[in-house]
């Protein structure tokens, strides 16, 4: 308080300065009040008065310079944190995409090691809806909603780019990206209601391809594709009837031509069946390791087995309370759930290696859990993507389960982007 009255009689003094009293104002002020009844002191109040006013003027200067805003940004407005970015992404490194949660319109790309290694910046139209962006397998490139939404892309490169596409045939129902991460098998139905199984290069149009059906399969029945490698030359298509396995088809892509037909038993459910990504190998799980409509769970196969493709030979029985998931990258190695006896309820996920059927990773499952996940191209890692069900968004804490068993987290939640 002491330092603002210094300053008030600094600047007091220095307005005075700046308009001196005449030097005449003296004598004129006594000769009129002379000549006056008033009292003199009346002049004095004046004085006083005009010196009042003129404390008070610099007072309002000084408090609104000490007080006033220092900007015009509102004090309670939200500052967000910038987001990392990390460049362009390294040529030639496999990666796996997140998004980033400080800006949506940006992709972050992770190394299988965990560490941030490129950001991906969304054009402003794609970023209106950025969590339909979904990666490449090695992340060297994306599709906006495709393989997912049964649409035509749009394609992006690995900068996230658009990347223009020739028109032709539609009626694309489902697509996968191919082992090579460049092509994909895609699925198409007619107006006739011909099941085709074609190819695509982004920024190509749809190349024709074999005739695997022809049925309108809507209702009980549909096709999905299993595997796509353009490394073997073969993809595999699937028909589930209401939610069971009951046909599949194997294609030779250069030709079109369909190797094999098998029809899957309905005497032994199977509750899925899942393709190594070179289409050499087929996992059957058994029912009995989920919930059937039916109580009675003797319905299901009698073991979950892998076959291998070439000659349809069964290659490893396991116990049908396993649920194979995925395999790896290499085929080597499968993503399992474990189911309590004739409950359904999943209790355990782990990585086996199958041929051995040695555990290299376990986890308990406490608490009803959905994973999106990732397998390293012709690798042994897993991306686990741990979303809470019921929980408000798609944000989940992100694992990498390295071939040997250790575990990788990223440091915070993101939206995976596979």
């Amino acid at each position: 308080m002491d330092d603002l009255r210094s300053e008030i009689r600094a600047a007091f003094e220095k307005e005075q300065a700046a308009h001196p009293v005449p030097g005449g104002l003296r004598s004129n002020l006594s000769g009129a009040a002379a000549t006056q009844s008033r009292p003199p002191r009346n002049l004095q109040w004046i004085a006083a008065a005009v010196a009042a006013v003129m404390a008070v003027l610099v007072v309002a200067g000084l408090m609104s310079t000490r007080l006033g805003p220092k900007s015009s940004v509102p004090a309670t407005t939200p500052r967000a944190t910038p987001a990392a970015d990390y460049g362009p992404p390294p040529v030639g490194v496999q990666l796996l995409y997140v998004h980033d949660s400080n800006n949506p319109s940006w992709l972050i790309g992770f190394d299988w090691s965990g560490q941030p290694r490129g950001t991906v910046k969304l054009t402003p139209e794609v970023a209106q809806d950025p969590s339909a962006v979904k990666m490449s397998p090695d992340g060297s490139g994306f599709e906006v909603g495709g393989t997912y939404k049964g649409g035509g892309g749009p394609f992006l490169d690995r900068l996230g780019h658009p990347v223009v596409t020739e028109s032709g045939p539609t009626g694309r129902v489902g697509a996968m990206w191919a082992d090579d991460s460049q092509h994909q098998c895609v699925l198409t139905l007619s107006s006739t209601y011909v099941w085709r199984l074609e190819t695509q290069l982004p920024g190509k149009a749809l190349r024709p391809g074999a005739v695997i059906a022809r049925d309108p399969g809507i209702g009980q029945s549909g096709i999905r594709l299993a595997a796509c490698s353009f490394k073997n030359d073969v993809a595999i298509a699937m028909r589930t009837v209401i939610a069971w396995p009951a046909e599949l088809w194997v294609v030779r892509l250069s030709d079109s031509t369909v190797l094999a037909h098998h029809t899957l038993s309905a005497v032994g459910r199977l509750s899925s069946v899942v393709a190594s990504p070179d289409g050499i190998y087929v996992a059957e799980s058994s029912a009995q390791g989920q919930s059937l409509d039916s109580p009675d769970v003797n319905q299901g196969a009698t073991s979950t087995v892998i076959r291998r493709v070439s000659d349809w030979q069964v290659v490893k029985k396991l116990d049908p309370s396993v649920q194979i998931t995925r395999f790896s990258g290499d085929g080597a190695l499968v993503l399992v759930y474990y189911s309590l006896p004739q409950s359904g309820h999943l209790s355990a996920l782990k990585i086996l290696n199958w041929s051995t059927g040695s555990t290299l990773w376990q986890r308990d499952l406490a608490d009803p859990a959905a994973f999106a996940i990732a397998a390293q191209p012709n690798g042994r890692d897993f991306a686990l993507a741990d979303i809470t069900l019921g929980g408000p968004d798609l944000k989940a804490t992100i694992s990498i389960v390295h071939r040997d068993g250790s575990v990788t987290k990223l440091v915070q939640s993101y939206e995976a982007a596979w």
